[in-house]
């Protein structure tokens, strides 16, 4: 009996040490692990993961990756009846390539979703809509203004709009500050 109650003084002696050793928890563990197979190229280990661990952005962007959108977009669909969230209308617009998608998922943000605009300014650019690019890149703009190619595609409407030069190069001017390396920037500065 002496020998069993040593044992449990010394085990509750090392569970005190135990909480001080700031051990992660097992999600955020696996969460890790998926992380880094999928960055080794190992797609298929870290989908299976990310779905276990109902990390669906994650696991949606692996499916892409492994070639398999048709299966991103299920997951995209399902994901929208059980629970809507913005990030997978902008999915399902990107799979979709329809632009209400990202509407959609602006107004369920209530305008904090830069993605859907970035979206819906890359849309209008293709249908060289500049005016109404511009526009939906300011939006985007004003809840990620670090955006420095949002910036970029910003002076290239003014520019194509025309009598937007002083615009375009205070754009510009933001762009450089952003990225300093952005060549185009500074071609289109020079």
């Amino acid at each position: 009996s002496g020998v069993a109650e040593e044992a449990d003084a010394l085990g509750a002696l090392r569970l005190r040490g135990f909480w001080a050793a700031n051990l992660e928890p097992v999600w955020s563990l696996g969460s890790e692990l998926a992380r880094s197979l999928a960055a080794l190229g190992m797609f298929t280990q870290a989908a299976g993961m990310f779905s276990e661990m109902r990390l669906w952005d994650e696991y949606i962007q692996t499916l892409v990756q492994l070639g398999k959108r048709s299966e991103a977009e299920r997951v995209v669909r399902e994901r929208l009846d059980a629970a809507p969230t913005p990030e997978m209308w902008c999915y399902l617009g990107d799979f979709t390539e329809e632009t209400r998608h990202y509407s959609t998922a602006w107004e369920l943000s209530a305008g904090s979703c830069a993605r859907a605009k970035l979206a819906l300014g890359a849309a209008a650019m293709r249908r060289q809509a500049w005016e109404e690019a511009r526009s939906e890149l300011r939006c985007a703009l004003g809840v990620k203004a670090h955006l420095a190619e949002a910036w970029y595609c910003c002076a290239a409407c003014a520019l194509k709009l025309g009598g937007k030069e002083e615009e375009a190069l205070a754009d510009l001017r933001r762009v450089v500050a952003i990225d300093p390396e952005h060549y185009q920037a500074w071609a289109t500065l020079g």
